[in-house]
C-alpha cells in the first residue's frame, strides 16, 4: 500500500521543515505544499514521487535545502527553481529529469551544493553557473553533457569537490587543473585525480 502527501499542507504558514520519512510514499506533488512559503528545509529523498517538478517549486522562496534526489520526476527543470536564491544546497539527482541545466540556475548566489548526478540531462552547462561563487560542491556524474568547461571551472575558487565522471566533456585536463592548485596528483588505477583540498573524479570522460 501506497500513500500520497496529505493535502491542507498549504494550510501550515509557519512549517519550516518538511522531512518526508515514510518510505511509501509516492505520487506526485501537490500545488498545495508550495504555498508553505515559511519552508526551510524540504527533503523527499528516495521515495517513489513523480511527475514534474512544478513552476511553484519556485514560491518556497525562503528554502535554504530542497533534497528530492532517488525519486521518478521527470521532464525538464523548472525555470522557477532559480527564484530559490536563499538555497544553499540543492539535491536534484537520481531521477529522470531531461533537458539542460537552466541559465537560471545562477540566481542562487548562496548555493554551496549541487548535486545533479544520475539524471537523464545534457547539452553544454551555461557559463553563468561558474559565476556561483560560493559554490564548494559540484557533481554532474552519469549525464549527457558535452563541451568544454574546463577553463570555466577556474572561476569557481571555493570549489573543493568535483564529479564529471560518466559525460563527455572535453579539453585539455591536466594543464587546466594545475591551475586550480599546484599539487595535484593522479591515481591511474582509479582513474580519479585528487589534489590537497578535494576529490576529482573524471572516469568516462572524453579527453582530448
Amino acid at each position: 500500500m501506497t500513500r500520497e502527501i496529505p493535502q491542507g499542507l498549504g494550510n501550515l504558514s509557519n512549517l519550516t521543515y518538511l522531512v518526508v520519512s515514510d518510505n511509501k510514499m509516492s505520487g506526485r506533488i501537490s500545488d498545495d505544499l508550495f504555498s508553505c512559503s515559511s519552508l526551510v528545509i524540504l527533503d523527499m529523498a528516495h521515495k517513489n514521487f513523480s511527475g514534474l517538478l512544478k513552476p511553484g517549486i519556485g514560491r518556497l522562496s525562503n528554502l535554504k535545502i530542497l533534497q528530492i534526489h532517488g525519486n521518478l520526476f521527470s521532464g525538464p527543470l523548472s525555470s522557477e527553481i532559480g527564484n530559490l536564491t536563499s538555497l544553499m544546497l540543492l539535491y536534484l539527482g537520481q531521477n529522470q529529469f531531461s533537458g539542460t541545466i537552466l541559465v537560471e540556475f545562477s540566481n542562487i548566489y548562496s548555493l554551496q551544493i549541487l548535486l545533479l548526478g544520475n539524471d537523464n540531462l545534457k547539452g553544454e552547462i551555461p557559463d553563468e553557473i561558474f559565476g556561483l561563487k560560493q559554490l564548494i560542491e559540484l557533481y554532474l556524474t552519469n549525464n549527457k553533457f558535452v563541451g568544454s568547461i574546463l577553463n570555466s571551472l577556474l572561476k569557481l575558487e571555493q570549489l573543493s569537490r568535483l564529479d564529471l565522471s560518466g559525460n563527455k566533456f572535453n579539453g585539455s585536463i591536466l594543464d587546466n587543473l594545475r591551475k586550480l592548485n599546484k599539487s595535484i596528483s593522479i591515481d591511474h588505477s582509479h582513474y580519479l585525480i585528487t589534489w590537497s583540498i578535494s576529490v576529482l573524479v573524471i572516469a568516462g570522460m572524453k579527453i582530448h
